[in-house]
């Protein structure tokens, strides 16, 4: 889907993924996972001994060497193929995340447990209760108890929360000397069997083949060896975290949001009313154009956005316009495909029902619509006071 700026390498990655896509990712599959809240292992490991199965890792530790914009058009392929958002969507920002922090030994063992199991040994806890993804609104914190280090709060929304055996997780740190306000953000291998770590799962209405959990801490007793990275390290990464972050969310949506409309230009074509073709009638034939408008626009995003973190320039509102625009058009252009199926769309005849519903998620995840406005709207105003 982003063909134009991806060199010929990471277009026959692209292809791969299309492939793997249609071998795997069929309709009976893809709904029986559904019900079922995950992939077989079978399909973990196909994708693990893929070209694609370590891709968010760097190429030292064996990911494929192609840039940031490559990876995202290969999820939204990976997305497209399966018209679910799959475990490799939260797995991708997994890889993506600990790339950056952890230690030799860190990541010996968390390529070792992949490698065995096909599945991340870990999970990403960012998002806090009460304050998502705002850092200097967490109430999760580590502290120093009696001299030890002590982990105490509540993180939600976490993608296989209840099933890794270890969580990376972020939290405030206050271990030194220095204010709640102003304290940094710290990130924290833990084992899940840590006494006081306890999983609750959430019931959502969509996305179900990832199965999301709250994770409480309860006074966890932290090893100064499961720190990841330093104070500061995490401080300056933080920020491009959740720009990478809401650049997979958008992956996935455009990724939907082709499917959609994929599979309502098919049904246009072969859907017939008086020996004439649905799709010649005026209103369809708005829809269908408006789908193709939308699509064309959502990817300019998210292209733009990729580049701007690739060169380091401008990436703060690139990302927040686009998070802003890029899911909700996405659930767009699904409900206008659920309105060109008729009353079939509201059924599970067709999986554009279950595309609109996992569509709307993403407008909540790495940040709301609303936040995003607030973002964009001071990076704006802060460019133009400039000049």
């Amino acid at each position: 889907m982003f063909s134009d700026y991806l060199t010929e390498s990471e277009r026959q990655l692209v292809e791969k993924a299309r492939v793997f896509g249609e071998e795997h990712f069929t309709e009976e599959n893809v709904s029986r996972w559904y019900k079922e809240g995950g992939i077989p292992g079978d399909v973990a490991e196909a994708y693990r001994c893929s070209d694609l199965g370590y891709l968010g890792f760097s190429p030292e530790r064996g990911g494929p060497d192609v840039s940031y914009t490559a990876q995202i058009a290969i999820l939204a392929e990976l997305t497209k193929s399966a018209g679910a958002i799959m475990p490799f969507q939260s797995q991708l920002l997994d890889f993506q995340v600990i790339s950056r922090f952890a230690n030799e030994e860190q990541m010996n063992m968390i390529l070792k447990r992949y490698e065995e199991t096909s599945r991340p040994c870990f999970c990403t806890a960012i998002s806090d209760a009460g304050s998502g993804s705002d850092a200097l609104g967490y109430r999760t914190t580590v502290r120093k108890k009696d001299g030890k280090l002590v982990l105490s709060g509540e993180k939600v929304f976490v993608a296989n929360g209840q099933h890794t055996p270890y969580i990376m997780v972020s939290a405030k740190d206050l271990t030194e000397e220095s204010d709640f306000i102003s304290a940094m953000p710290s990130f924290w291998l833990i084992p899940s069997s840590c006494e006081g770590v306890s999983a609750l799962p959430i019931n959502k209405i969509g996305q179900k083949i990832i199965p999301f959990a709250a994770l409480r801490f309860d006074n966890v007793e932290l090893k100064p060896e499961w720190r990841l990275g330093t104070p500061y390290q995490a401080l300056s990464q933080f920020q491009s975290i959740l720009d990478i972050g809401r650049c997979i969310i958008c992956a996935g949506s455009v990724g939907l949001a082709q499917a959609a409309f994929d599979d309502a230009v098919h049904h246009a074509n072969a859907r017939k009313i008086r020996d004439r073709r649905i799709g010649d009638f005026q209103q369809i034939g708005l829809m269908l154009t408006e789908m193709n408008s939308m699509l064309i626009n959502m990817k300019a995003h998210i292209n733009h956005a990729c580049r701007s973190i690739e060169q380091g320039s401008g990436a703060k509102l690139a990302v927040a316009l686009m998070k802003k625009y890029v899911p909700a058009t996405a659930g767009e252009v699904a409900n206008r495909a659920m309105q060109i199926f008729g009353g079939a769309g509201y059924t599970d005849s067709s999986r554009v029902g279950r595309i609109w519903i996992d569509c709307r998620g993403s407008q909540y995840a790495v940040g709301t619509d609303q936040i995003m406005v607030n973002i964009a709207s001071r990076a704006i105003l802060d460019k133009y006071a400039e000049q």
